[in-house]
């Protein structure tokens, strides 16, 4: 930070401070009419090899900003009815990517569920009304796996995609019965190559970047 401060003489910091005991860790911002939403995960910072819990030691929290980076309202977001009924997510949600769609402020989750040592990540998207997580709906990996993360949600007019993969690029469609692989999107080599070796991930939500044009953040891992 204090490096970065140096490069940027005229950057100011405001401090994300929810009330809890618990680390802060994946941010996610989604700008908004008059303003931005931030979600913050927060989460126990010790690894957990235990016995299965009811839940992993995991918050998600919605901190709502005007225009001038003050602060309107803090909420901790009720996940319980999803844990509960959701069996893709009954151990906890993580990595959780804040969009809007339909005037509606949504989340990109991926899901866990434990057995044993095993870990099984399924992604899933949840509609936030006040401070409650509702219309969850669980996404199956289409490539039949155990594991996923990292999708990047991407909203164009009313629909809603997914970008599975950012090297090369795999989208998919969220509709009524699934996901619907987008053929145009596959293949397509991504204009950033891999960093020494590193596998490529997503990380953040497409925005619209100028006329005809998108932007997002991708993970060099």
């Amino acid at each position: 930070m204090h490096k970065f401060m140096k490069d940027w003489p005229g950057v100011s910091v405001n401090h994300v401070a929810v009330p809890t005991a618990l680390e802060f860790c994946n941010p996610s911002i989604t700008g908004r009419v008059g303003g931005f939403s931030v979600l913050v995960r927060a989460l126990d910072p010790v690894p957990y090899a235990g016995p299965a819990l009811p839940f992993v030691s995991s918050e998600s929290w919605l901190v709502d900003y005007t225009e001038n980076l003050a602060v309107r309202s803090i909420l901790k977001l009720d996940d319980r009815d999803v844990r509960q009924k959701c069996f893709e997510a009954i151990h906890g949600l993580e990595d959780g990517r804040l969009f809007e769609w339909r005037g509606q402020l949504w989340i990109l989750y991926s899901g866990l569920r434990r057995e044993g040592s095993r870990y099984y990540n399924t992604m899933l998207i949840c509609r936030i009304e006040g401070d409650r997580l509702t219309d969850y709906r669980a996404l199956p990996s289409p490539k039949h796996l155990e594991r996923e993360k990292n999708w990047m949600p991407w909203v164009l007019g009313e629909e809603l995609y997914l970008v599975y993969s950012t090297e090369p690029v795999e989208i998919y469609r969220v509709s009524a019965t699934g996901l619907e692989f987008v053929p145009n999107g596959s293949g397509t080599r991504h204009s950033v190559a891999p960093v020494g070796g590193a596998m490529m991930s997503g990380s953040s939500e497409v925005i619209p970047w100028g006329k005809g044009r998108y932007l997002a953040v991708t993970h060099h891992r």
